[in-house]
């Protein structure tokens, strides 16, 4: 049986443009939580401004961890189309 090699292509490139927006959204939220962080850090503050500060500053690390992670799939997935290219 004859493989759908348009289709397949087809979804590569869609699942390629779903990590792009998954990669600008990470960065737009690590972008947004920063703001939080320098306003919380500028306030100075209590205990209850110190934690929240702290607990926005592991939500922008875990995001630029998982965005890392992102970006090294995602240069994967360039090398591997530039093997398949390369090879046709």
């Amino acid at each position: 049986m004859e493989q759908p090699s348009g289709r397949i292509e087809e979804l590569r490139e869609q699942a390629a443009q779903a990590r792009v927006r998954a990669l600008e959204a990470h960065r737009g939220l690590i972008e947004e939580l920063s703001g939080v962080w320098r306003e919380l850090n500028e306030l100075g503050g209590g205990p209850d401004v110190r934690k929240l500060r702290d607990r926005v500053a592991g939500d922008i690390a875990r995001l630029e961890k998982l965005d890392l992670v992102f970006d090294a799939e995602w240069l994967e997935d360039v090398r591997q189309a530039a093997q398949r290219g390369g090879g046709a």
